[in-house]
């Protein structure tokens, strides 16, 4: 008579026993009741065909410098990692490119800003603030030190002219 349940050569990847047998549509199991995944040489056994038809075993581009599956996978897992860190430093990049063209359009309306204080003065005349901000914007021209001291330089001649 034979045995409904024939034992299979080996050990459990799962759990080290000696136990394994032919199960239920003739998946590989684990009778140990020990067993923390009874399923695993079953499981083992299908990523190797799903293998051999994604191409592994033959030729496969991607397997090419890879020792085995393990070593596959984990090649697979960094290029994701990478993929997702790609997305990343593209999300940062456009995001520093929206804060560039904000800082461009804060400065366009310093500039509209310092000509308008320089249309307030008479004609001939700088208005310090207005000439010391375009010389910080155009990134030649006083220091704030020096700026400042112009400015009050200006409102000193200004109200010494009023009260006259």
């Amino acid at each position: 008579m034979t045995d409904p349940t024939p034992a299979v050569y080996g050990t459990c990847p799962a759990c080290g026993a000696a136990s394994l047998y032919l199960g239920d549509g003739g998946h590989i199991t684990c009778s140990s009741s020990d067993c923390p995944r009874p399923q695993l040489a079953d499981e083992l056994l299908g990523e190797i065909g799903d293998a051999r038809l994604h191409g592994a075993y033959t030729f496969c581009p991607q397997l090419v410098g890879h020792v085995n599956m393990t070593a596959f996978a984990q090649k697979i897992s960094e290029k994701r990692i990478a993929l997702s860190q790609r997305d990343e430093a593209a999300d940062y990049a456009h995001q520093q490119k929206k804060r560039a063209d904000r800082a461009e359009a804060t400065v366009g309306q310093l500039r509209t800003l310092a000509h308008r204080w320089q249309a307030t003065v008479r004609p001939g005349e700088q208005h310090p603030a207005a000439a010391a901000m375009l010389n910080i914007i155009d990134g030649d021209g006083p220091t704030v030190a020096e700026s400042a001291a112009a400015d009050r330089a200006y409102w000193e001649r200004k109200d010494a002219g009023d009260h006259q």
